[in-house]
């Protein structure tokens, strides 16, 4: 990605958003190409415009600032469903059961328990 790299050439750092400039190469490092990142700090990267050899998208782009093409993670959606219990002064159970019956018997006994009701939600994994 960067073979073609020379002193001088501008790289587009995705985490920042900014550009830095090549400062110096040696190719039998394991990160050869440096950059000025600010004023006084250089920070190297590899041929394929990655900052750290285990990472598997560059963080340096060159010529071109298009992003990789990221795997799609998809989304999953799942509906839920529970019982909590009401009380009366605008209070409810913080648990939700499973339930109808685990959510009856687990009220709160000697409180102001109102009714057991069922609650259904989406989560997105």
């Amino acid at each position: 990605m960067l073979s073609n790299a020379r002193v001088g050439d501008k790289l587009y750092d995705r985490w920042t958003g900014k550009y830095t400039e090549i400062t110096s190469i040696t190719l039998s490092m394991d990160y050869p190409i440096r950059l000025q990142a600010t004023s006084s700090d250089c920070i190297s990267c590899t041929l394929q415009g990655r900052s750290k050899l285990h990472h598997r998208y560059p963080r340096y782009l060159w010529d071109s600032v298009e992003e990789p093409d990221y795997p799609k993670k998809p989304i999953v959606k799942i509906k839920r469903e529970g019982w909590i219990n009401i009380y009366k002064h605008d209070r409810s159970s913080s648990y939700v059961y499973p339930n109808y019956d685990q959510a009856y018997h687990g009220r709160m006994r000697g409180s102001k328990y109102s009714t057991t009701i069922k609650i259904e939600w989406d989560e997105f994994l």
